[in-house]
């Protein structure tokens, strides 16, 4: 707190003391008086976790001015006392407005309004276990089976697998054929702080679906039972057969040879 004092200018031997200057005089020593009377106070802080409400120690507790005159109040720390105290205290506390911070190791911050208006205050903040967080694993590129094992891994859960046809996958029933399909993308997006058992998403490539292609024999000469069997030893099956010149064959039968 600055102590502004009345002007007292100086004077030499021999000069008269003047009304003036009495007053000035008196108004500086009623001032230092009124400073120095003015009341402070004691404020004591209990730090408890919030769970089983135990003190919380190596806390730093912090007391900050506020209002119209926190220029002239400055920011104050408070020190810890064991013992039977078990508590942050601060002494010489002017009045007025704070706020009270107090952070620790392990846990969320806790702030609380203070108003000091009396010659001893006390608060107790209840601090919670912050949520320890992790970033979310790259997964672009990786094979399925290889993702769903680092998600799992690193302690986070899968909420959904699905595949570039709107598949949905399983994570524990992965048939063979797609445990290699690459990774194409994931949320949340990788390198994201978040907490253990967070669900992960997964969009995987599709399993393509290849068709099969055979040369299709030389059936010229063949007769149409011939035919057939070779069709079928190629893994074909006949359509229809039509006689040149003439109406269709049935194809249950046989029949002339094929042109």
């Amino acid at each position: 707190m600055t102590v502004t004092l009345p002007p007292l200018n100086p004077v030499a031997p021999g000069n008269p003391i003047t009304a003036e200057l009495m007053n000035s005089i008196l108004n500086s020593l009623t001032t230092l008086r009124d400073y120095l009377n003015h009341q402070r106070g004691t404020l004591t802080v209990t730090v408890q976790n919030q769970v089983g409400n135990t003190t919380i120690l190596g806390a730093v507790v912090t007391v900050k001015t506020t209002g119209d005159d926190a220029a002239s109040r400055p920011t104050r720390g408070a020190a810890y006392v064991g013992a039977d105290v078990q508590a942050y205290v601060v002494d010489q506390l002017m009045p007025g407005g704070y706020t009270v911070t107090v952070e620790a190791a392990g846990f969320n911050p806790g702030t609380s309004p203070l108003n000091m208006t009396e010659a001893a205050a006390a608060l107790t903040i209840k601090l919670g276990v912050s949520v320890p967080q992790f970033p979310i694993p790259n997964l672009f590129g990786m094979a399925l089976s290889t993702a769903v094992q680092t998600v799992q891994g690193q302690g986070f859960t899968l909420a959904r697998i699905i595949d570039s046809h709107g598949n949905d996958l399983t994570a524990g029933q992965l048939a063979p054929e797609v445990q290699p399909l690459p990774v194409l993308g994931q949320w949340p997006p990788p390198f994201t702080m978040a907490p253990a058992n967070t669900p992960i998403s997964i969009h995987a490539s599709a399993r393509a679906d290849y068709i099969q292609k055979v040369a299709v024999p030389d059936l010229s000469g063949l007769s149409l039972d011939a035919a057939k069997a070779l069709l079928a030893a190629n893994n074909l099956v006949l359509g229809s057969a039509t006689q040149a010149g003439g109406p269709p064959i049935p194809t249950p039968g046989g029949g002339p040879p094929i042109l």
